[in-house]
């Protein structure tokens, strides 16, 4: 095993073929650590001279890939994750047939050849296995390191019948829903609808009544929809053109007589569908409409089975408490890198990361209650436990 490091996004994008294909074969669901979708996070949000991908490869075969941005906190030079408080970037990749020692090991290095002699990794799914092998390979070279619960990512999972499901949503929430849904059918015929048969050019059309709904409320109130922030806004035009080139774009709508009167922007990879955005039209504040879009697409996918997963992205709200039968827990990894002995720096490193165990007060992040996670059966159950504390 060897390690590669690539040095700039044009790097990337010169290699995406490979880094896509080993997409492809990692546990990873989500399409936006491709390396198209990783290229334009970073152009938006940070410098790409900051940018670097390890690359664990053997012969002509990849066999790990993380892309990391280089950043430095006073002396010290550390690695973190693409993330920020829009959205994450892409994250690790991993060829699922070759979670060895030996592949880790030589991640590690790679790491260490960056020139980081601290990883601050946030919003990691530290529970599984990719992760847990990372961790193994910094414990085995006696490098510190800390691991801290930050928050968990609501999931619906749809392996088993919508009836079921439904079934074991809360009393209140089912009532509350069925009476929102039967007072706007009093009002016209109401529908929910998909981009996934639309052509580039219907997609375009859906795209900007997502863009003009998600202005149409408190967000556009408040000057944070996308048509009021610049930058933000010509991340998501990028972002939305990229899932539509690779073929993973998913538009949500739902019509009160064939007009759409909430909307959602998403994704989807390996049968998993990504919620990113999702707006409604303040004339039909009343009706829930963001409520009653999910519902009837957690119920198309159980009825249609090509979903097997929603996955919410960002840390669990209250509203997301309502559906979600799984949680995702995700943590901070923080690591040195140095163990020279009698080298100041890799000392101080070392007492940072230790110091963090000791902080005193702390608020640990607790779970909260999922009505919904009763629906669990079987396939259900067995996948979930993936996301188990």
């Amino acid at each position: 095993m060897k390690f590669e490091i690539i040095e700039s996004l044009d790097g990337l994008l010169e290699k995406a073929d490979k880094w896509n294909e080993l997409w492809e074969r990692s546990g990873s669901e989500s399409p936006q650590a491709r390396a198209e979708t990783i290229a334009t996070w970073v152009r938006h949000f940070s410098q790409p001279s900051r940018f670097r991908a390890v690359v664990v490869t053997s012969g002509d075969g990849w066999h790990v890939g993380l892309p990391i941005l280089l950043d430095r906190r006073g002396p010290i030079r550390l690695a973190t994750l693409l993330r920020n408080d829009v959205t994450d970037g892409g994250s690790l990749v991993w060829d699922r047939e070759s979670l060895s020692g030996d592949v880790a090991d030589a991640l590690v290095d790679g790491l260490k050849a960056t020139g980081a002699k601290l990883l601050w990794f946030d919003k990691i799914p530290a529970e599984e296995a990719t992760w847990r092998k990372l961790r193994e390979s910094l414990e085995q070279r006696g490098l510190e390191s800390e691991l801290r619960l930050q928050h968990g990512v609501g999931i619906v999972l749809t392996t088993d019948s919508w009836e079921w499901y439904e079934s074991h949503l809360s009393k209140n929430h089912r009532k509350n829903i069925r009476k929102a849904l039967g007072r706007l059918e009093k009002i016209g015929r109401v529908e929910f609808r998909d981009s996934l048969e639309l052509d580039s050019s219907a997609c375009a059309r859906w795209w900007d009544t997502f863009v003009d709904i998600e202005d149409d409320n408190w967000k556009g109130h408040a000057g944070s929809s996308l048509k009021r922030s610049e930058r933000v806004g010509a991340y998501y035009q990028q972002l939305y053109a990229d899932m539509l080139q690779s073929g993973h774009l998913e538009l949500l709508q739902l019509t009160l007589d064939g007009e759409p009167i909430a909307a959602e922007f998403g994704y989807h990879g390996k049968q998993t569908y990504f919620s990113n955005k999702v707006g409604y039209r303040d004339q039909y504040s009343d009706f829930s409409p963001g409520h009653l879009l999910m519902y009837l697409q957690i119920k198309h996918y159980h009825e249609q089975g090509h979903r097997r997963k929603l996955h919410a992205i960002s840390p669990i709200t209250h509203a997301m408490t309502r559906w979600a039968n799984a949680l995702e827990h995700q943590y901070r990894l923080t690591a040195s890198l140095s163990r020279v002995p009698g080298n100041q720096l890799a000392k101080a490193i070392n007492v940072a990361v230790k110091s963090i165990r000791r902080i005193k007060g702390r608020t640990e992040w607790v779970a909260p209650e999922l009505p919904a996670s009763g629906s669990l059966e079987r396939l259900a159950r067995s996948e979930a436990t993936r996301f188990a504390p």
